[in-house]
């Protein structure tokens, strides 16, 4: 079992404890039996469970955790471990001293396509749909007090207008762990992030959007335009595809994403907490509060080098997208049936793929993965 928004692996058992959850917390498929399209693994392709637990359980010491849950531990005890886990995030450290600091935080985790970082602020319970402060307000010599949030961007707004190929995990994550209904967001020109993947010609991301709510294809900003209108005045095809799709009420066009997947190497194995502690020596997972802090700060440094790096390669990105963007369409569609054929057969490819290596890493796995993955 995988939960698709958080990408870690589960038993079958811990799965049952997770419905229970809600979808608005965990959201969990079966690598065997459901048909997954590749948008349902990409914050799996990039998050390993060791990962994940060193942020959402970075309080516990391996062997306070042995005293919380154990693999053979009674369903009551192994659901009041799991509600402390994901729902109040208890285990989590807090590294922000207030919420102004998350929200900076937020704008750092995404402007880097740092997806732990991302993961970090979501553990403090960070509201992944707020206005994110300027760009001219995270200077080292600024008084945060003073950040404004003018344009009304969120880091969803952010993520796509900044998306380059390589981090449709970001967005995925923010729009998993949101609220669907909260996805019509508007920042100070009326534009949801549905108009900005229009305006952008970010097609794989607006998958990503729609697959989450369709409704946002009539959504019109404050000039009056649908995220349609502006994909039609600059004759984006795919972009206008994907609209007319959502407005006609369907979704299968949303289930794949074409990406270049980026996987865990081959001789990587992301045993289960069960396996961890027979290994040794054993990895300390508590991270003390200074160290953390320490690593915020660093970040917080090289924040300006970072940023002006990603503008500069996204900026160049769009003006070559923007340039060819017409002559790639023109051959899709000269290809016909032939492209449709050439896709269909590279996203179940590329499905087959991903799945093969998740359950690889299981088969690898000490004789003790029988028993299942424990979500710990």
């Amino acid at each position: 079992m995988v939960i698709c928004n958080f990408g870690a692996i589960i038993c079958l058992e811990c799965c049952g404890v997770h419905r229970e959850l809600g979808v608005h917390i965990s959201r969990t498929q079966s690598l065997v039996i459901d048909e997954l399209g590749t948008s349902q693994l990409l914050i799996a392709s990039v998050m390993s469970n060791q990962e994940f637990n060193e942020v959402m359980e970075a309080t516990l010491t391996s062997e306070a955790k042995v005293m919380l849950i154990k693999p053979d531990s009674p369903r009551e005890q192994r659901n009041s471990y799991i509600r402390t886990k994901y729902e109040s995030k208890r285990y989590a450290i807090k590294t922000c001293a207030d919420k102004e600091e998350l929200q900076q935080e937020l704008y750092q985790a995404v402007n880097t396509c740092d997806i732990y970082a991302l993961l970090q602020v979501y553990a403090e319970q960070v509201d992944l749909l707020t206005s994110l402060p300027t760009e001219n307000t995270l200077t080292p010599t600024t008084n945060k007090k003073s950040a404004i949030y003018e344009t009304g961007e969120t880091a969803l707004h952010k993520a796509v207008m900044q998306e380059n190929g390589t981090s449709l995990y970001i967005i995925d994550f923010l729009v998993q762990n949101s609220d669907c209904k909260r996805l019509d967001v508007k920042d100070a020109l009326g534009n949801t992030a549905l108009h900005v993947a229009a305006e952008y010609n970010q097609g794989e991301a607006m998958k990503l959007i729609l697959r989450a709510n369709t409704n946002l294809a009539h959504m019109k900003n404050n000039s009056g335009k649908t995220p349609l209108d502006i994909a039609t005045e600059n004759k984006y095809h795919l972009c206008m595809d994907l609209l007319q799709h959502a407005l006609d009420g369907k979704t299968s066009l949303f289930e794949n994403v074409n990406i270049d997947w980026l996987l865990i190497q081959d001789d990587y194995v992301d045993f289960s907490d069960d396996d961890l502690e027979n290994q040794t020596p054993e990895k300390q997972r508590s991270r003390p509060s200074s160290v953390v802090s320490d690593m915020m700060v660093d970040r917080r440094k090289t924040t300006d080098s970072v940023e002006t790096a990603s503008v500069l390669s996204v900026s160049s990105h769009r003006s070559d997208r923007r340039k060819t963007g017409e002559c790639n369409i023109d051959s899709i569609e000269k290809n016909g049936k032939e492209k449709k054929t050439a896709v269909d057969r590279m996203r179940r490819k590329t499905t087959d793929n991903v799945i093969g290596q998740l359950s690889s890493a299981l088969s690898a796995a000490p004789s003790s993965a029988s028993k299942g993955l424990q979500d710990f």
